[in-house]
């Protein structure tokens, strides 16, 4: 395995996270991130996103802060291919953390989102107080427990879909499990000791601020074009799961099984879209906070 891009081929996949992240930071919510945020938006910042995948955050930045350098850095070479196809606006680089390609005191501001669970502790502060300018802002965002509801068109499971999926789980049972062997959210700080450790690094002025966020395609201030975004990004995290089955090898065996659950969600996700444009309300929803570690060099 190519463990440089472990993350887009095994955790989740290019489209399904870009489009995740496009939706956290839509225009509904731009202005609560930007007060929270406090960056000038005249001013020619220089401003770095630390992992940030295939660069949903990073074009929004460049929206919100037009005059500012916008600079992302992953070690998934496939997000940053991605990111350079599609955001040419944003300048995009291959890099790790625990080895920053940039001179000291190099940023405005240094900006990560659902990084620092991942990143061993002082490495993530060390390398951003680093490359911060004297007075520079870090944006450290993590995601809270969130809820989810789905709609009853996708929860209506026929005793073939659940034989199905018992079976998946035999065939599966005992492969290394990824969260492990990489030790993903090893590192998980809680909403008290984020800004206790920051303060401990050197960073001042700290501060802790949250946003709730609700994804519900039938609430009537969501319009038409954000409702199907909304279901089309569920599709796709379902579908993208239904792939890596079929790419699995220990599931060579059952890839026709797999190609039948692939036809029968999109057509669940068919009519769910269906539903909504007859107007019959199905109220599933994503309720998420977002946690937003502020702090000054």
């Amino acid at each position: 395995m190519n463990t440089l891009n472990f993350w887009s081929n095994q955790i989740q996949g290019i489209q399904t996270l870009y489009s995740s992240r496009k939706l956290r930071f839509n225009k509904e919510n731009a202005n609560a991130y930007q007060k929270i945020f406090n960056i000038d938006q005249k001013r020619p910042l220089r401003i770095l996103e630390i992992g940030c995948g295939p660069g949903a955050l990073c074009q929004v930045l460049k929206d919100w802060y037009p005059n500012a350098n916008v600079i992302g850095v992953d070690r998934d070479q496939n997000f940053i291919e991605f990111a350079k196809d599609n955001i040419p606006e944003v300048e995009f680089l291959v890099g790790d953390i625990y080895d920053l390609p940039f001179e000291e005191n190099s940023f405005d501001v240094i900006i990560s989102n659902t990084v620092v669970e991942h990143i061993e502790t002082s490495t993530f502060f060390k390398a951003q107080y680093h490359s911060l300018k004297s007075g520079g802002v870090c944006l450290c965002l993590s995601q809270a427990q969130g809820t989810i509801h789905q709609a009853p068109a996708l929860l209506s499971f026929n005793e073939e879909e659940n034989t199905f999926w018992q079976q998946i789980e035999c065939l599966t049972n005992g492969q290394d499990d990824l969260i492990q062997t990489f030790q993903i959210g090893k590192y998980k700080l809680n909403e008290q000791e984020l800004p206790q450790t920051m303060e401990k690094f050197g960073f001042q002025d700290v501060s802790m601020s949250y946003i709730t966020t609700h994804l519900t395609p039938d609430n009537p201030t969501v319009s038409d074009r954000l409702a199907h975004a909304m279901i089309e990004s569920d599709r796709l995290g379902d579908l993208e799961i239904l792939d890596k089955l079929f790419k699995n090898p220990l599931l060579k065996e059952v890839q026709k099984d797999i190609q039948q659950m692939i036809t029968k969600t999109n057509q669940k996700y068919d009519k769910r879209w269906e539903l909504y444009q007859k107007g019959q309300k199905q109220w599933d929803t994503k309720i998420s906070t977002a946690n937003i570690l502020r702090g000054i060099k």
